[in-house]
Parts: structure tokens; C-alpha cells; sequence
């Protein structure tokens, strides 16, 4: 399973994840006309950070991390985020926002996950 961060949210109120993390995010179905077209196929659920109890919650371990900038979005600008660094982590931030500056966000592959009802 794929699910969509928005960069703009990891900023502003998500934390640092990285590739083996063990996760659980409230999310809801995406507008898939937001994101790049190689994209919409393979996403279907976005993560929620400003939510109340009304959303459903995905578990699961995180797999792989794919940075996706804004310019196109195109497999050829996109890159995956190296096992061990995280989404937040400083000493990455400089050449991952250098070579990404226009990044509006990730699409974070799930194995073992598992999506409960809201409450």
C-alpha cells in the first residue's frame, strides 16, 4: 500500500520517518487530480495530520520512500530517499532541499499494513 505525505504537512506538524519505521497515520482517500499522473495509479491514500478521530488509521512498516519534486513529477526527477536518513533529518535536509527545492512530497510504500475504522 501507497500513501501520499504533502510536504507542506510534514513540515508544519508531521515527524521525522525513515525506511523500517513502524507507522500509524489517520489518512483518507486522495484527490488523485493533485498529484503527478505516473503517481495516481499506485496512491490511493493520503496522510491526514489535521484530523480529528472521524478518520481511519493505516499501520504498517515503511518500505520505501520516493521524494517527489514539483516540476513534473516524472520518474526521472524523482529519487528515493536513502535507508537510514530521515524525512527531517538536518544533516540531510541541506542536500536533500539543495537537490529538491521544489519537493511537495512523498509517496511512503507500506508492507504489513493494516487500515481500522475511525475512533
Amino acid at each position: 500500500m501507497s500513501v501520499w505525505v504533502w510536504e507542506c504537512q510534514q513540515v508544519c506538524c508531521g515527524y521525522a520517518f525513515s525506511v523500517g519505521d513502524v507507522i500509524r497515520w489517520p489518512v483518507e482517500s486522495l484527490n488523485l487530480s493533485s498529484l503527478p499522473v505516473e503517481l495516481a495509479t499506485s496512491v490511493t491514500l493520503v496522510r491526514e495530520e489535521h484530523s480529528d478521530d472521524t478518520l481511519p488509521t493505516v499501520t504498517g512498516r515503511i518500505a520505501s520512500i520516493l521524494l517527489v519534486p514539483e516540476e513534473g513529477g516524472t520518474s526521472k526527477s524523482m529519487t528515493t530517499l536513502p535507508s537510514g536518513a530521515q524525512t527531517q533529518d538536518p544533516t540531510y535536509a541541506g542536500e536533500l532541499h539543495g537537490q529538491f527545492s521544489d519537493l511537495i512530497g512523498y509517496v511512503v510504500e507500506l508492507t504489513d499494513e493494516r487500515l481500522s475504522a475511525p475512533g
